[in-house]
């Protein structure tokens, strides 16, 4: 048996898409890969959920029990496991980022820069937003490359921008509308995130590669250094630092909705990502109102 890792984060705020997004990957999931069954094991790094949430989880994926499994953990809880991690790696990170970014978004994201901490036990793992619907198997993408091969991660590379300007542009607007200013970070980044920066909201992390070379201490040191000006912070920080050794996946696993309009390019997408407008929410007289 293969067991596939996955890791996903969110908050009360994002429990209904959450829901959705475990529910859509596992009813297309492939159970075997060459005569081999396949396990998923589904690592939930949950925060504001109660007892009664994470039950409705669980019947969620009750349907698919004979693949799958669900495991809860709770950001909430400070005195061990993934709480206590957070409370002592990311808190200190914090201060160093704008604090209108803070404001809007959750602490939560920064899971990703700690994946090999977080999971010893795993060599691999895919780790995905759940932002997101699954239309097809994912699976190929975690067999996409081997642990000894040099890179720290596949995913989808970000291509609608035009030139590096645009890229600027589109930064230092998406901090103004934050309220953060409008300082984003260095050209040579800049040039360096047009050339090849890749989407972070779903990737298959080489573990063991992140291991050997002490990835999370290079992209601490980045986040520090360049913490003030970041926009789109952890995925900056995973691009910079991982610069040159990323597979770049076909981007039917990560189809972002609101910018790929060409349908006559690209087969069924595997994933859906609602990058900007959420499904799940509508409006009502101005006003946004969770489903």
């Amino acid at each position: 048996m293969i067991t596939i890792p996955i890791v996903m984060a969110f908050d009360l705020n994002y429990y209904v898409a959450g829901g959705v997004a475990m529910y859509s990957l596992l009813m297309h999931a492939a159970q075997e890969r060459k005569g081999e069954p396949l396990f998923y094991k589904i690592h939930l790094l949950i925060q504001g959920l109660d007892f009664s949430h994470q039950q409705e989880l669980v019947k969620i994926a009750a349907p698919f029990a004979d693949f799958s499994a669900i495991i809860f953990h709770d950001i909430d809880e400070k005195r061990s496991g993934f709480g206590k991690f957070f409370e002592q790696n990311t808190t200190p990170l914090l201060p160093y980022l704008r604090p209108a970014l803070l404001k809007r978004f959750s602490s939560l994201v920064l899971y990703r820069l700690f994946l090999s901490s977080l999971f010893p036990e795993y060599d691999k793992i895919i780790a995905c937003d759940v932002d997101m619907l699954f239309e097809r198997d994912i699976s190929p993408a975690y067999f996409a490359f081997d642990t000894d091969e040099p890179y720290y991660l596949a995913a989808v590379r970000e291509n609608w921008h035009k030139n590096v300007e645009h890229l600027e542009e589109t930064y230092r607007n998406t901090a103004k509308d934050l309220g953060a200013g409008s300082d984003i970070n260095s050209r040579a980044d800049m040039e360096a995130l047009f050339c090849c920066c890749i989407n972070v909201g779903f990737i298959v992390a080489n573990l063991k590669k992140w291991r050997e070379d002490d990835l999370e201490s290079r992209m601490i040191a980045i986040f520090k250094e360049k913490g003030s000006k970041l926009v789109a912070f952890e995925q900056e920080v995973i691009n910079l630092a991982c610069l040159g050794q990323i597979l770049e996946l076909p981007r039917i696993y990560n189809y972002v909705a609101d910018v790929f309009n060409d349908y006559s390019e690209i087969q069924t997408p595997v994933v859906w990502h609602f990058l900007g407008h959420k499904p799940w929410k509508v409006y009502r007289g101005g006003d946004r109102d969770s489903l």
